[in-house]
C-alpha cells in the first residue's frame, strides 16, 4: 500500500536488494505542473545529451566494426 496521506505509514515492502522498508511520509511538497515555456530549455539540453549520447556509442560501433579495439580498464578508473 502507497500512502500519500501525510502522518501516514506505508505498509512493508522489500527492495529490490531484499531489505524490508516501511515509509511515513512526513511532508508533501512539489508535484505542481509546470508550464512548457519554463521547462522547454530543460527539455532541450537533455534531448542534446542523449542525442550525443546515441551518436557516441554510433562512432564506437562503427570504430570497433574497422579496426581492433583494446579498452585497458585499468586506465578508465
Amino acid at each position: 500500500m502507497v500512502t500519500t496521506e501525510q502522518g501516514k505509514y506505508s505498509s512493508y515492502f522489500t527492495t529490490p536488494e531484499g531489505r524490508y522498508c516501511i515509509i511515513k511520509v512526513e511532508e508533501i511538497k512539489g508535484g505542481e505542473v509546470k508550464a512548457l515555456k519554463d521547462v522547454r530549455d530543460n527539455i532541450k539540453e537533455h534531448l542534446r545529451g542523449v542525442q550525443a549520447n546515441v551518436k557516441k556509442d554510433e562512432i564506437i560501433a562503427e570504430a570497433k566494426k574497422k579496426f581492433k579495439v583494446i579498452i585497458n580498464s585499468d586506465l578508465l578508473k
